[in-house]
C-alpha cells in the first residue's frame, strides 16, 4: 500500500483531514493524482473536495495545495484554507517532434544512397533529441548531406522552428569528438544554444567539529550523549555550546533538543525548491528557521512563508523535499541583427509564405513540410512566434501581435530589400544555385510561375549580382526546392510533368556539362585535364591521381610483363578480354561488366580492376556513346 487519506464529509465538501504516503512512494505525483480522482468523485456526488482549517496544514500538504492552485485545479481562500475547482476533461496532450528513430528510420532503408548509408549511422548515433528546449522534430538527407530541424514551443504560445546542415565531409572518417564538435559548431551558428556545462565544483571539505547549543536545560550530568563529545562552552545559547567530533542523526539532536549551528549554518546559505515552489529561501531566526516560497523562481512576492523548527527544516532538506535550487540556464541568445531593409523583405516573405501555406490542400504534405522548414527558420531569426488560428497558421511578433505586410513600399524598395545570392546564410543554398546558373538550359522547364526568358534573364541577374523581380522570384523559388528536396519540372508536349530529386538534378547537371566538355574539348586527357578542373567536373585531387594513373600505366608499358604475368588488355578489339561486354542502359551510359564485377563509368574516366584470374591490376577505360 502507497499510503492512507482521511477525508472528512462536511457540510461544505469533502474535508482531507490525514494523508500519509510511504517514504518509498513521495515526491511520485500519487498524492496529486489521488487529490484529483477525489474531487471527481466528489463533483459525481454533488460536492467539492477542500482542504482542513487553515492552523491544521502542514507544509507538505500546503506544498501539495499550492502545486494544485499553480495548475488551475485548486483556489486558496482568503482564511488561508484550499478547495479543488470543478474539473473539466483533460485535453490529451500534443505531441511535438519525433524520436531519434523515428526521424531517421526513412533513410536506414536499403534502396538510399550509399553515401546515406555511410553517414546515417554516426549522425543518428550522436544526435541530440534535445537542445536546450528545442525538440528535433525531422532530419533531411540531400546526399550525403543532412539538415536537421528542431522545433520548440506549445498549443498556447505557439510553435517555432529552426534547422542546421551537417555535411557528409564533417561526418565520414572523422571521431566521434569530431562529429559532436560539428553539430554544435552548426547548431549554435544557427541559434540553437547548447546549454552550458557548469563548472566542476570543487571538494567541500567536511568539519571537524559540530556545534549544538542547549536551548532546554543546563549542561550537566546525563543532559547531553557521551560519544564523540570533545567539550563544553559556556557561550552559544540560552544554556551554552557542546562541541562533538561527529554529526548527530536529526532523531538523536532533537531527543536531546540541541540546535544543530554547524549544519544549520551551512544550509541556510542555500536557496531550494520543490515539486510546488520554484525557490525557497531559507532565514535563521533565532530557534526556528523562516521559510519563504516563491512559485515561479523571478517571482518578488511569496506565496507562502512559514517557521520551521531547526530539526523540520533539516528533515526535509536531507530527505530531498526541499533540493538545492540550480540556477536556470542562460535565456536563449537574441535573433540575430538583421539590416533593417533585409528585415523588412524576410518579413513579407515569411507572411508569403504563412499565406501560401495556409491555402496548401491537405494532400500536399511534402510541400507544406518545405514550406514549415523555410517559415521556422525565418521566425527564429526575426524573434517571431508560430501560432494557430482555427486551421490557420498565423505568426505573431514579440508584443504578441499578428504581423502585417510592410506598408508604403515602393515597388523599387521591395526588389532592393531582398537579398543578393552572396547575402544568403546558408552554404548549401548558396552551392546548390551556383552550380544551377553554370546550367542555365536545365531550368527552362522549371515549374515556377515565370516564362523561360523570365527564368534567363533571372540566372543572368544572379550572376551578375543584380537585384530584379525575376532574380529575387526564382531564388525564393529555389529556396522552398531545395527544402523540399525536389526540383519539379514543367509538362511539355512531348514530356510530362516530373519531380526530380535534388541529388539526381545535380547528377543530371553533371552529365550535362560533360557532354559539353567532350564536345569542345574531346575525350578527357592529360592536354584538356585542366579545362575539366575548371569546368567543374574534376577536383584537383581527382585530376592529380588520374595524371598519377596514365604516368604508372605508361611505366609498366615500358617496362613488360613479368614473368607469367598477362598483359592487361582492353575491352574491345583483338585479346578482349573474355566476358568483359559494353551493356548501353536507358540513359545512354555504359556499364563495363567483368565476370561477376560491375563498374558503372558513365562518361568519365575512372580506375576500374580486372577481376576474376586476371592479374590484380588497376587500369584505365574510356567509355564512348
Amino acid at each position: 500500500m502507497a499510503g492512507e487519506i482521511i477525508v472528512e464529509e462536511t457540510t461544505e465538501g469533502w474535508m482531507v483531514k490525514r494523508v500519509d504516503v510511504s517514504p518509498e512512494h513521495q515526491r511520485k505525483g500519487i498524492a496529486t493524482k489521488t487529490y484529483i480522482d477525489l474531487q471527481r468523485q466528489a463533483e459525481e456526488a454533488g460536492t467539492i473536495l477542500r482542504s482542513d482549517k487553515a492552523d491544521k496544514i502542514n507544509v507538505e500538504s500546503k506544498g501539495l495545495w499550492g502545486k494544485l492552485v499553480s495548475t488551475g485545479l485548486a483556489t486558496k481562500k482568503d482564511d488561508g484554507t484550499y478547495e479543488m475547482i470543478r474539473q473539466k476533461p483533460a485535453e490529451e496532450p500534443i505531441k511535438i517532434g519525433q524520436s531519434i528513430d523515428e526521424a531517421f528510420k526513412p533513410y536506414e532503408a536499403e534502396d538510399v544512397l550509399d553515401v546515406v548509408k555511410e553517414t546515417v549511422g554516426p549522425l543518428k548515433r550522436l544526435i541530440p533529441q534535445k537542445i536546450g528546449d528545442w525538440t528535433l522534430e525531422k532530419v533531411m538527407a540531400i546526399g550525403g548531406n543532412w539538415r536537421i530541424s528542431y522545433i520548440r514551443g506549445d498549443k498556447e504560445k505557439g510553435y517555432s522552428g529552426n534547422s542546421f546542415p551537417i555535411d557528409a565531409e564533417q561526418i565520414i572518417g572523422k571521431t566521434d569528438q569530431e562529429i559532436l564538435a560539428a553539430i554544435k559548431e552548426r547548431a549554435e551558428k544557427n541559434g540553437l544554444k547548447f546549454p552550458e556545462e557548469p563548472p566542476a565544483e570543487e571538494p567541500v571539505e567536511a568539519p571537524t567539529e559540530y556545534r549544538y547549543t542547549m536551548r532546554a536545560r543546563p549542561f550537566d550530568i546525563g543532559t547531553y550523549p557521551k560519544e564523540g563529545f570533545l567539550r563544553y562552552e559556556p557561550e552559544g545559547g540560552k544554556f551554552g555550546t557542546v562541541v562533538y567530533d561527529r554529526k548527530m542523526p536529526i532523531k538523536e539532536f532533537k531527543k536531546w533538543e540541541f540546535i544543530p549551528e554547524t549544519e544549520l549554518q551551512e544550509a541556510v546559505k542555500t536557496e531550494y525548491t520543490n515539486e510546488y515552489h520554484e525557490r525557497i529561501v531559507p532565514e535563521r531566526k533565532g530557534e526556528v528557521v523562516t521559510v519563504k516560497m516563491y512559485e515561479k523562481a523571478a517571482d518578488t512576492e511569496p506565496v507562502d512563508e512559514m517557521d520551521l523548527t531547526s530539526a523540520d527544516f533539516l528533515t526535509y532538506v536531507q530527505t530531498g523535499y526541499f533540493k538545492p535550487r540550480v540556477e536556470a540556464a542562460k535565456p536563449p541568445a537574441k535573433p540575430p541583427v538583421i539590416d533593417e531593409k533585409a528585415r523588412e523583405a524576410k518579413h513579407d516573405t515569411l507572411l508569403s509564405r504563412v499565406l501560401q501555406n495556409n491555402d496548401l490542400p491537405k494532400a500536399h504534405t511534402r510541400k507544406a513540410a518545405a514550406l514549415y522548414q523555410l517559415i521556422g527558420k525565418a521566425v527564429t531569426d526575426l524573434g517571431y512566434t508560430i501560432g494557430m488560428k482555427g486551421k490557420d497558421m498565423v505568426v505573431t511578433d514579440a508584443q504578441g501581435k499578428e504581423i502585417q505586410m510592410t506598408p508604403d513600399r515602393t515597388p523599387k524598395e521591395v526588389i532592393e530589400a531582398h537579398p543578393l545570392l552572396t547575402e544568403y546564410e546558408d552554404p548549401d543554398f548558396v552551392e546548390f544555385v551556383n552550380r544551377i546558373i553554370e546550367a542555365p538550359e536545365s531550368l527552362i522547364s522549371y515549374d515556377v510561375p515565370m516564362k523561360a526568358d523570365e527564368i534567363k534573364s533571372a540566372i543572368k541577374n544572379i550572376k551578375a549580382e543584380k537585384k530584379t523581380v525575376a532574380a529575387n522570384k526564382l531564388l525564393d523559388a529555389l529556396e522552398e526546392s531545395l527544402a523540399d528536396g525536389f526540383i519539379i519540372l514543367k509538362k511539355t508536349k512531348n514530356t510530362p510533368r516530373v519531380e526530380i530529386p535534388i541529388e539526381e538534378f545535380n547528377r543530371l547537371i553533371t552529365d550535362d556539362a560533360m557532354n559539353k566538355f567532350t564536345n569542345k574539348f574531346g575525350e578527357l586527357s592529360p592536354d584538356n585535364v585542366n579545362e575539366a578542373v575548371n569546368m567543374g567536373l574534376m577536383t584537383e585531387e581527382e585530376k592529380d591521381q588520374y595524371l598519377k594513373n596514365i604516368e604508372d600505366e605508361i611505366k609498366e608499358e615500358e617496362a613488360g610483363p613479368k614473368p607469367g604475368e598477362e598483359r592487361p588488355v582492353g575491352i574491345e578489339g583483338e585479346g578482349a578480354v573474355e566476358g568483359a561486354v559494353n551493356v548501353e542502359d536507358e540513359a545512354g551510359q555504359y556499364e563495363v561488366v567483368l565476370g561477376s564485377e560491375e563498374k558503372k563509368v558513365g562518361n568519365r574516366i575512372q580506375p576500374a580492376p580486372i577481376t576474376g584470374a586476371k592479374p590484380k591490376k588497376m587500369w584505365n577505360i574510356c567509355i564512348r556513346q
